[in-house]
């Protein structure tokens, strides 16, 4: 390998030195003909006569010539200089059969590259933090409760440190909202609780300033903060004078350390991270010396020598420790168990099978695209078929020829791949706006070297799999009859042309599929009305709010915002419907009157507490019962609230009203009513059982404010930040969004991925299309003899025209035939992104077969109107 690389090297020197190579070599031949012909002067011949022999003695000036530059590797540089210089000027002699190529290629090389860079970015890029290969995030498990993943409480994670034998550190972290005061108006900040190795683990150094040391954690030390670089940079202006400055948060002064440089955002998009030791929960006794308080995840390094597969049972072992200690807090019922997954499939986790599916449908619309510019070479290999038989006949070699077409199909798919990189840089803000919800690696993508050599890699193999297989169709004179090699191509183009279809209509089918999908999940009802409905995420102080002052800020606030002329009415709840910053509140509930067996589980509830008008403020309807009321305060019997799936799941077929349940406090809590599914969270999952409770009864810090208005109630919004702030100055308004921008956002990813889908498809099937006229013109083009006869002896143009129609429709049918196959094994995988859909849905596989015969009819037909534009005379005196 190095020898054929320094001897490439070498060519490719002696290729720049030519000039002085050529010369040197005439002064040496120079040298040595006039010594040969001194020699025979002295002999006694005439210096004609000894010129004359000293030639025929060295052999020839041209033939020495040609063996030193074969020696030195330059008659095959020369070949290829030659093909190439030759190939660019066929090209520009033929500037339409180019732009069609370098077109079709483009839009192929750069689908492949744009969708390429998101995939590298997320999946394929190692993590930018020291040895990120060795990075685990560990999950406690507990299949029995049916969640997928349960956080750690303080002591679970302190035995972790204390039992592990494989991991070098762990770190804790979670997150929690605060008001940050000293930057101007009150700001809520969501900041990143971590323990001091957090970005040991990690690897990670601070842009600016320092990390956080053990100190910052111990009792009593100074509060600090660490900036993340985008807040830094959008909130401060990248102001390198941030380290050692002030600010007030939860009540302490927190002085800035340092800035954490660009890095993905994981687990959340926090602005700012302090230690653990300034969270008012994380620092509690209380709270520390509870085992089943959990709250945090857990974040690991593997030892060096150590594999993933020895993590996982070191944790299996420490989980088993943990439930014969403790059988009480780890029933066998639940199947608690810590589990460990590299850091770096966790960040890809939802990204990774929606980008790859898209790459893999943009490699079938590459393979289209090669397939058609197959067929367009193959075409106009057949028109230059006379000049390929004269070279051969004048001694160039069948692979000298063929290394000739190569290098003319290798400069075409170059220029496409040049358009194609272009294409992809205009595409790819949208395709990072898209990744940017599915991973928090979405700020690494860009088209940075290993993608622009992906792209040059694909242009040199579509430049050889779209000119290879023409130019091995052709043969030599020799070797092939004209009548053969005709129909060995039409055989090839054929064949071309029903592969492109095939592939199309495979490609129909999924992005109809994701289409249909798209379109039963507009059409979910979320259980409630969002027209003309407003919330805003108001998160009172740690502080200076405990539940009194809560009670007492919700029913004034409430009290004035309903005062006012534009609000129809109002209410304070947990979540809005379909915000993105919502997240369930789960837990286990008992219900009065069922016993549950020892060792059983518990029904788990949603829980959200709400004001009175909750419901008649968003829209959700009253089925039972009644609903919340001002009179249901701190000081009346509990009272909750059921929707629909929580009444059928805990007392099926029976009436709830007057029925009890209660949480993990004991408390039970009278169910007064009962309110229709509300799809909180998102529109493709069922709703879960939620269980309402009025909010002056369970009072919380962080609740919407939900206003319906009278008209639009995007220019209230001033007016309610100044009626908040009338409250309390000190108080952060964020999230503020309508319920129908809410509702357009959560179907914001599935729109953008079937529009992707639907792009790739309508692609494919244009250059489909494009591939079967061309094929059927050249086919008549072939035939205009034949078709001329045919109309001198009395053929009607409607006859030429549906034998032609015929033969598209054939094709087309083939194509179909090959595409509904191909779909029916291979839409399967595609179960997991659609929505109350099937992958082998008949109605989608009707349409997208009467779309793909409808299309390929319009293309036949351009075919049709050609054959019957053909003057008989003309095609006869032309024979």
């Amino acid at each position: 390998m190095l020898r054929r690389l320094r001897l490439a090297v070498a060519r490719v020197s002696s290729l720049l030195e030519r000039g002085r190579f050529e010369s040197d070599l005439d002064d040496e031949l120079r040298f040595h003909l006039e010594m040969e012909t001194e020699k025979n002067l002295k002999l006694g011949m005439r210096f004609e006569e000894a010129r004359a022999c000293a030639v025929r003695s060295f052999g020839g000036v041209v033939r020495v010539k040609d063996e030193v530059r074969s020696l030195r590797g330059y008659d095959r540089l020369d070949a290829l200089w030659q093909d190439l210089r030759y190939g660019a000027r066929a090209l520009l002699q033929s500037p339409g059969f180019a732009g069609a190529v370098v077109l079709t290629l483009g839009l192929g090389i750069g689908a492949n590259t744009a969708i390429f860079s998101v995939v590298y970015g997320i999946i394929v890029k190692p993590l930018p933090y020291g040895a990120g290969g060795r990075l685990v995030a560990l999950d406690r498990r507990a299949p029995g409760l049916k969640l997928d993943s349960l956080p750690f409480s303080v002591r679970e994670i302190d035995e972790l440190r204390e039992k592990s034998n494989t991991l070098a550190s762990i770190a804790e972290y979670h997150t929690m909202p605060f008001i940050l005061l000293g930057a101007g108006e009150p700001e809520r900040v969501q900041t990143g609780v971590v323990s001091a190795s957090y970005f040991e683990v990690l690897s990670v150094t601070p842009l600016l300033g320092r990390g956080f040391v053990p100190a910052d954690e111990s009792p009593g030390a100074e509060p600090v903060l660490l900036l993340t670089h985008d807040y830094w940079r959008e909130r401060h202006a990248s102001d390198p004078e941030v380290v050692g400055r002030l600010f007030e948060m939860n009540d302490r002064v927190h002085r800035v350390v340092g800035v954490l440089p660009p890095l993905p955002r994981y687990p959340d998009e926090n602005d700012v991270f302090m230690p653990i030791s300034a969270c008012p929960f994380r620092s509690n006794e209380n709270f520390v010396a509870d085992r089943m308080d959990r709250m945090m995840s857990v974040l690991a390094r593997m030892k060096s020598n150590v594999t993933l597969a020895e993590v996982r049972r070191d944790l299996a072992a420490i989980a088993a420790e943990q439930r014969r200690a403790n059988p009480l807090a780890y029933p066998d019922s639940r199947g608690h168990a810590i589990e460990a997954r590299l850091l770096k499939d966790e960040l890809t986790l939802r990204a990774r099978p929606t980008f790859l599916l898209l790459l893999a449908t943009a490699g079938f619309v590459l393979l289209i695209a090669c397939a058609n510019v197959a067929n367009i070479h193959l075409s106009r290999l057949l028109r230059r078929k006379a000049e390929l038989d004269l070279r051969s006949a004048i001694g160039a070699s069948r692979g000298r020829i063929v290394c000739q077409l190569l290098a003319e199909s290798t400069m075409l798919s170059l220029a496409g791949g040049a358009l194609g990189v272009v294409l992809a840089w205009l595409g790819l803000d949208l395709l990072v706006g898209f990744a940017s919800r599915l991973s928090p690696r979405a700020s690494e993508i860009g088209l940075d070297g290993n993608v622009l050599s992906f792209a040059l890699a694909l242009s040199f193999a579509t430049g050889a799999a779209s000119g290879v297989l023409p130019a091995l169709a052709i043969r030599p004179p020799r070797q092939d009859r004209s009548s053969t090699t005709v129909h060995r191509a039409r055989t090839l183009r054929a064949i071309l042309v029903v592969a492109e279809l095939a592939l199309s209509l495979t490609l129909l089918v999924g992005a109809g599929l994701m289409l249909r999908s798209l379109a039963s999940l507009e059409r979910v009802d979320a259980g409630y009305r969002p027209q003309r409905v407003l919330g805003m995420l108001l998160d009172l102080d740690w502080s200076r709010y405990d539940r009194d002052r809560i009670r007492d800020f919700h029913r004034s606030l409430l009290d004035r915002v309903s005062e006012h002329a534009g609000v129809v009415s109002v209410a304070v709840g947990r979540t809005v419907p379909l915000d993105s910053t919502g997240e369930p509140a789960t837990t286990l509930v008992n219900v009065e009157g069922c016993r549950h067996d020892r060792g059983g589980v518990e029904p788990m509830v949603d829980v959200h507490s709400v004001s009175e008008g909750y419901f008649e403020t968003i829209g959700a309807p009253l089925v039972l019962g009644r609903g919340f009321s001002r009179d249901d305060d701190n000081t009346a019997p509990l009272v909750a609230i059921l929707n629909l799936t929580a009444a059928r799941r805990l007392w099926p077929g029976e009436d709830p009203l007057g029925r009890r349940v209660s949480g993990p406090d004991g408390l039970w809590h009278t169910v007064v009513g009962v309110v229709g599914d509300i799809r909180h969270y998102d529109l493709d999952t069922d709703p879960s059982s939620s269980v309402y409770v009025p909010i002056a009864q369970a009072p919380l810090r962080v609740a919407n404010l939900v206003v319906r208005a009278k008209t639009d109630p995007r220019p209230l919004v001033e007016e309610l930040k100044g009626i908040v702030h009338s409250l309390d100055p000190g108080q952060a308004v964020s999230h503020i969004q309508t319920l129908e921008e809410a509702r357009h956002q959560d179907l914001t990813p599935p729109k953008l991925m079937s529009s992707l889908l639907a792009l790739f498809a309508a692609l494919a099937l244009l250059i489909a299309a494009f591939g079967l006229s061309g094929t059927l013109m050249l086919e008549v083009s072939a035939r205009t003899h034949e078709l001329g006869v045919r109309l001198a002896l009395g053929a009607s143009p409607l006859r030429i025209q549906v034998m032609v129609l015929r033969e598209g429709i054939v094709l087309a049918v083939a194509g179909l035939s090959l595409g509904l196959g191909s779909s029916l094994i291979s839409m399967r995988r595609l179960q997991e992104f659609l929505f109350e859909v099937e992958p082998h849905d008949p109605l989608t596989l009707a349409t997208v077969s009467i779309l793909m015969l409808g299309v390929a009819a319009i293309a036949s037909s351009w075919a049709a109107r050609r054959a019957t534009a053909i003057d008989p005379l003309t095609a006869l005196r032309a024979d």
